[in-house]
């Protein structure tokens, strides 16, 4: 049996605790094999919520791609399971929003991996500027650069700098803030060390245009039928 363990997260205003007590609550109907399991929302007698979580133990994907490149199983395995928890999260009406190498646990083989960091959002709950900007520059789709709010296109857009990080095998040198992070996209990404199956699904997921991405369930498809290209590029979000 898996153990579970407490993260803490203090309220900082009547906004952020809100949102935080609904979207807890909410969470623990998620139910996916490569998402980390809530069990229980708690609230301390000081005030102070609490998120009952499972404890998922090992090493992360970063430091999984920092030993070596994911060989091409691997990658399309990674692609179908993290593809396939986001389907699940975005169906059930939450954006993910900092998805990235250090937020996802390999425990054993890689097509066994566990998305964490369950700080999520109800889709088009917020409006741009309403509560800023707290992933990573370097995995920021073009649309958050501008401005807007936490999406699952933006979602599916940091899905295919992952997937092109572990096709490479080392972090993708894309910002640390604003600026450089609107530099570094400006010009085409290299998807070279992107397998060529995958190749034109990753092209897809990185579009700078967020309606032109691919839906979480599409990839998830596409990557079991390798044939449906066309639907792929059809089943926008």
């Amino acid at each position: 049996m898996r153990t579970p363990w407490v993260v803490t997260e203090r309220a900082l205003d009547g906004l952020v605790a809100e949102c935080f007590a609904a979207e807890a609550r909410a969470l623990l109907d998620i139910r996916h094999d490569a998402i980390v399991r809530a069990h229980a929302f708690l609230r301390h007698g000081d005030g102070r919520n609490f998120l009952l979580l499972d404890l998922v133990r090992g090493p992360t994907l970063a430091q999984r791609i920092a030993e070596a490149p994911l060989n091409a199983d691997e990658l399309q395995g990674l692609a179908a399971r993290l593809a396939g928890a986001l389907a699940c999260l975005h169906g059930a009406g939450f954006v993910h929003g900092d998805l990235s190498a250090d937020n996802v646990v390999v425990a054993g083989a890689v097509a066994g991996a566990v998305l964490l960091d369950l700080g999520l959002l109800h889709a088009g709950t917020l409006g741009a500027g309403e509560i800023a900007f707290s992933g990573h520059w370097s995995i920021a789709a073009p649309e958050q650069l501008a401005g807007a709010p936490p999406t699952a296109a933006a979602d599916l857009y940091a899905l295919g700098l992952l997937l092109l990080s572990a096709a490479a095998g080392t972090p993708l040198a894309l910002g640390t803030d604003r600026d450089s992070a609107l530099a570094a996209r400006a010009t085409p990404f290299d998807l070279e060390p992107v397998t060529k199956a995958l190749r034109p699904l990753v092209a897809a997921l990185l579009d700078p245009d967020p309606a032109a991405r691919p839906a979480a369930a599409a990839c998830v498809e596409r990557i079991e039928h390798p044939g449906l290209l066309q639907r792929l590029v059809g089943a926008s979000i």
